[in-house]
């Protein structure tokens, strides 16, 4: 049986952790990422970086060989993200605009260049929980 492997994305604050934490808890034979390949290609365009878009391919690529993978991008509403940014611990000081415009690259890339099947949850009114069992019911973890 090939393991699963759960990718939670989304920008900071969107609730990755929380889920993490949820899924970690219910059965921990899953690896589990957060951050993946939008956050790549999102946050290396946000701060300028080079980006090879083979080098990103060939990561998705060698996940997929590896793990039955189960992307899962999380997305929130502009206002709500940014309460919820400000309340948590985050490295990096980014403003509301900030916030919008990496979610907006994230599923820009989520939609036209990834090959992997991303189920796409809008976070702004569910909570960590119910997210856990959506993911639990689709990839039957």
């Amino acid at each position: 049986m090939i393991p699963k492997a759960i990718i939670l994305e989304g920008v900071d604050g969107v609730g990755k952790s929380s889920v993490r934490i949820l899924i970690s808890n219910y059965n921990g034979n899953h690896f589990v990422l957060e951050r993946f390949t939008p956050s790549i290609y999102a946050y290396g365009r946000f701060y300028k970086r080079g980006l090879d878009p083979s080098y990103i391919a060939s990561l998705e690529e060698a996940l997929q060989s590896a793990f039955d993978v189960c992307p899962v991008f999380l997305k929130c509403s502009p206002d709500v993200l940014y309460e919820r940014f400000k309340t948590g611990r985050h490295v990096v000081e980014l403003t509301a605009s900030d916030l919008e415009l990496l979610q907006d690259m994230m599923e820009d890339y989520v939609d036209n260049f990834s090959i992997l099947p991303w189920m796409k949850i809008d976070n702004t009114n569910i909570t960590p929980q119910a997210i856990f069992e959506k993911i639990r019911e689709v990839f039957r973890i």
